[in-house]
């Protein structure tokens, strides 16, 4: 097996997507974030670019996304993260990177972090729980859903869970070991 040195993780977002880029040696992680007052297409045209760019910046391994599952209740966010994700998908898939989608339940129960966000004083507990448990610092709680996901693909990769049976046989698939 490979070592998976160069991917992309994404928990996409129309108004704030977490990005997390690991590049060899070097990690960064940010969050596209967008004020309300720019417009939906806008918003999907600037997504694309981004991505886009990104998509074509490097011999990328995989792109790892966010991946909301349809058995959820039918909700415009829903719809919306669906559209982004595709967007972002489309982006990669046209760079002829391999795709891993990452259901948030898994990344959830495999890292245990399950706390709620949206208020001020929510997502202050979200970022303190991740920075705590794996000695992270992130600015949103977008970029630590990036991270979660980084350690639920490298726990699967490493046999450490028993969790993510799919995600496991996608990436043994894929010949790589995260």
């Amino acid at each position: 097996m490979q070592k998976a040195t160069n991917f992309v993780i994404v928990d996409p977002s129309l108004r704030s997507s977490g990005v997390l880029v690991v590049n060899g040696i070097n990690v960064r992680h940010y969050a596209i974030q967008t004020p309300k007052k720019v417009g939906r297409l806008e918003i999907l045209g600037n997504l694309s670019k981004h991505f886009t760019e990104l998509a074509q910046s490097n011999n990328w391994d995989f792109l790892a996304i966010e991946n909301y599952t349809f058995k959820q209740p039918k909700s415009s966010a829903v719809t919306v993260q669906a559209e982004v994700g595709g967007i972002i998908r489309g982006c990669f898939g046209a760079e002829g990177v391999p795709i891993i989608e990452i259901n948030c339940q898994t990344w959830k129960a495999v890292t245990g972090i399950r706390l709620p966000k949206g208020t001020k004083a929510d997502n202050s507990n979200y970022i303190y729980a991740v920075a705590k448990k794996y000695d992270f610092i992130c600015q949103t709680t977008d970029e630590c859903d990036t991270y979660l996901m980084w350690q639920t693909l490298k726990k699967i990769s490493d046999g450490s869970t028993d969790k993510g049976d799919e995600l496991r046989k996608q990436i043994r698939e894929m010949e790589i070991e995260i």
